[in-house]
């Protein structure tokens, strides 16, 4: 049996073609950080100051049987430009 890590867990949750898009969303999310460095390495968490801000920080899935949902925390204060990206890579990822 495979150990239970986060890929292996979305598959158990949620099939194999739905974890290999949500790992595409992740490392989606990964470019848009590196392409905007002096937003996020410049800057704390907001809800964790220890740590540095990163995407994970500003935005909420959520899964039915039928439908995932992305959308931002009300507390996120992303420019209007990184979230436009986060929203057209999901829209090409789950749309």
């Amino acid at each position: 049996m495979e150990p239970i890590d986060k890929k292996n867990l979305q598959k158990f949750i949620f099939g194999a073609d739905h974890a290999d898009k949500l790992e595409l969303f992740d490392r989606g999310l990964e470019q848009i950080e590196i392409k905007y460095p002096t937003f996020f390495n410049e800057r704390k968490a907001r809800l964790f100051p220890d740590e540095q801000d990163k995407l994970g920080f500003h935005y909420i899935m959520t899964f039915d049987r039928y439908n995932i949902v992305f959308g931002f925390l009300e507390s996120s204060d992303l420019p209007h430009d990184i979230k436009q990206e986060c929203v057209e890579l999901f829209n090409t990822i789950f749309k």
